[in-house]
């Protein structure tokens, strides 16, 4: 059984209940498919010999096992697949302080199709994966400036208030190091609702009256 999307076998249990004996997910959504499936050669790369041994596994299911060999390779299938799930790591290189939100307009077009694959997969990531980790060393730049269009005002929420209920006038709250904690407390607290943050940061904002 599919959607195209996650595959099932289904067959019988021993009292001959209809059971779910198998599964494979090209996406964890609709809209994560649909995205994935705009980048064939990265999806391909990602599901594409993990998905042809499923799919095998699948068809001769019901076949009998007449010699050691078809053992055998059920057996080697199965461990392959296992240490795909358990080994495969997903690094990208990505602005960490953009793509969390979706763009208001298009997307910019980058200069070689690969690197435009690179950062949509890492977008998917950012905004549809669940995100229990937030790891890091953010830089210090307390001269950064206030943060571009790309960032979408990630520090705006920390400023609210300072001036018209606490009297504070001076901070430096567009110090690079804390947007990254306001990415890890928006992307943790307020979306996934657990998980750990993990910084090797400046200290200043034990100081600042702004960030206390």
């Amino acid at each position: 059984m599919t959607n195209y999307r996650d595959f099932v076998l289904v067959g019988r249990d021993a009292e001959g209940h209809p059971a779910k004996l198998e599964t494979y997910r090209l996406a964890e959504s609709e809209s994560a498919f649909w995205e994935a499936a705009q980048h064939p050669h990265l999806f391909a790369d990602v599901h594409g010999e993990r998905f042809i041994e499923y799919l095998k596994r699948v068809m001769l299911h019901a076949a009998p096992l007449a010699s050691p060999a078809d053992v055998a390779w059920f057996l080697a299938s199965y461990a392959r697949d296992a240490k795909a799930r358990s080994e495969r790591a997903a690094v990208y290189l990505t602005n960490a302080l953009t793509g969390w939100q979706p763009p208001k307009g298009a997307k910019k077009q980058l200069t070689f199709p690969e690197m435009e694959e690179e950062r949509d997969a890492a977008e998917h990531v950012k905004r549809d994966v669940p995100i229990l980790v937030v790891l890091g060393n953010p830089p210090y730049n307390a001269f950064a400036g206030v943060s571009p269009d790309e960032e979408q005002g990630l520090v705006e929420p920390y400023k609210q208030g300072l001036i018209s209920e606490w009297g504070i006038k001076k901070f430096n709250l567009d110090d690079l190091y804390i947007r990254f904690f306001r990415l890890a407390e928006r992307r943790i607290a307020e979306r996934t609702g657990e998980g750990v943050v993990c910084y090797i940061s400046n200290f200043s904002y034990l100081s600042d009256p702004s960030s206390s």
